[in-house]
């Protein structure tokens, strides 16, 4: 049996420290959503470094935003990917050593798992990316009894992974042609064997002026004839 799971994330999200550095817990490093793929994203709440109870929390929110061209959350902005989870969802059974060593209790080893959909993630626009990657924002925040509480808020990269098709929309012809259109210039394209009647090509140079070449056989007797082109 494969063990092969859905791409994951995990985030520990410390309503005492929502700035700290946002690191994935599985690699220490920024967090890298592949584009157009399957998500989980796990997310643990802690309080000043200490495992939440989550007792006064009803739901936790996760919302994906731009970002600004200095490169920080655009506060104005409505999110782009937004998720939420009520607590009938929470794992209130979760251990610190539950979540230290992704060892499941009660199901899982966090708290709650934002899952996001491939179509979702490939709808997010990746313009402007560089080297395949693209940064956004990322809030996680919880609603509690005495209002929102922002847990977590930092920047994410979403990266083309290059395997296969995204579910983004794909891009529109440059140009087309009608049928009409298409059957001329396959009636006047040159062959490597025999070619129809009247057929001629042209032969350009780097500098871009041309010879056409042609053959004339008005007079009875097949004559190969050419003349230079701007």
């Amino acid at each position: 049996m494969s063990s092969f799971q859905r791409n994951r994330i995990r985030l520990a999200a410390d309503g005492a420290r929502p700035f700290a550095d946002l690191l994935d817990q599985l690699t220490g490093a920024t967090p890298v959503f592949p584009h157009g793929r399957n998500i989980n994203v796990e997310v643990a709440v802690f309080n000043n470094a200490a495992l939440d109870s989550l007792s006064n929390v009803t739901s936790l929110t996760l919302d994906i935003k731009d970002l600004t061209a200095a490169g920080v959350i655009e506060p104005a902005a409505a999110a782009l990917l937004t998720r939420t989870i009520s607590s009938a969802s929470f794992n209130l059974q979760l251990k610190q050593d539950n979540w230290d060593n992704d060892v499941d209790v009660n199901g899982s080893s966090y708290h709650a798992s934002f899952g996001l959909t491939s179509a979702e993630t490939g709808g997010l626009s990746m313009s402007g990316q560089v080297n395949n990657v693209r940064g956004f924002g990322l809030v996680v925040s919880a609603t509690t009894s005495i209002g929102i509480v922002v847990l977590l808020s930092g920047v994410i990269q979403f990266r083309y992974d290059g395997a296969g098709a995204t579910s983004g929309t794909p891009p529109l012809a440059a140009y087309t042609f009608t049928d009409q259109q298409l059957l001329a210039m396959l009636a006047a394209k040159l062959n490597a064997g025999e070619n129809d009647n009247g057929v001629s090509f042209t032969l350009r140079g780097a500098a871009g002026k041309g010879i056409l070449l042609w053959v004339d056989d008005s007079t009875g007797t097949p004559v190969l004839k050419q003349t230079v082109l701007p």
